[in-house]
Order: C-alpha cells, then sequence, then structure tokens
C-alpha cells in the first residue's frame, strides 16, 4: 500500500461509517468522500484504490472516480479502532526524546507532558483524535 498516514485513516473511518449507514453495495463518488475529508476528488481515489483489497472489498468502474463497496474486512475495523493509540504512543516517545536537548527547566516540562499524555489523559487524547478525524473539516 503506497498511501500511509492520515489521509489512509480518514478515508477509510469516513467508507467504513458510509458503509455501516448504507449496507453493501453502496456506491460511492470520490467527490463525495473528498467533500467529508477535505481531500481532492483524485487523492482520495488514489486512497480507495490502495485500500484494496487490505482493508475494502470493491468494485471498480470505468471511471476512477466510482466505486461500490462491496464489504470491509476485519482488519480495517481492528485499524481504526488502534490507530489513534499509535499516535498517543508517538507523541509521548517524541516527547521524552525531546527531553535528551532540552534545558533542565524544559526537560521537566517534557517529562510531565510525556507522564501525563502517558497517564490520565491518554483516555482524553485518543478520543479527541478519534473525533477530529471523523469531523468534517471547518
Amino acid at each position: 500500500m503506497e498511501t500511509t498516514g492520515k489521509p489512509l485513516f480518514v478515508v477509510l473511518d469516513v467508507i467504513v461509517r458510509t458503509f455501516d449507514e448504507r449496507g453493501s453495495g453502496v456506491l460511492i463518488e470520490a467527490s463525495h468522500l473528498a467533500e467529508r475529508t477535505d481531500m481532492s476528488p483524485g487523492q482520495v481515489s488514489l486512497v480507495v484504490h490502495d485500500l484494496h483489497p487490505d482493508y475494502i472489498e470493491m468494485e471498480a468502474f470505468p471511471d476512477p472516480d466510482s466505486f461500490r463497496i462491496l464489504a470491509v474486512t476485519d482488519q480495517a475495523r481492528r485499524l481504526l479502532v488502534q490507530w489513534p493509540d499509535a499516535i498517543v504512543n508517538r507523541l509521548a516517545v517524541a516527547l521524552r526524546a525531546a527531553m535528551e536537548e532540552a534545558s533542565p527547566d524544559n526537560r521537566l516540562r517534557l517529562e510531565g507532558a510525556a507522564d501525563t499524555i502517558s497517564g490520565f489523559a491518554r483516555d482524553v487524547a485518543i478520543t479527541t483524535i478519534r473525533k477530529a478525524a471523523a469531523a468534517p473539516p471547518t
């Protein structure tokens, strides 16, 4: 799969929600997904085609911007649950790594931030990431 990162997760999330709302065989246009992801239809189309077959089963049409979603894989659903956790973990690691180059005062602040994001604020951060990815662009 060539497409990675936030575009993959955002498009996959919208596809899964649309599939769950409308059911199997739903015809989706790249322009519909583009409106909900703050991406161009061309970018969305590339991501959708990269999601097949690992994350979605789809029927492609001669028009690359139209596709029918036949199924969403269990792997896709697991990925959508796990990726906010991975972002929070990376943030905690990055904060701890930044401590090595920081002044003593900033080192204490970075350590506190890393402890907070790894501890009691973890669930808040994960929920916020999920909501931000699912929200329409402002």
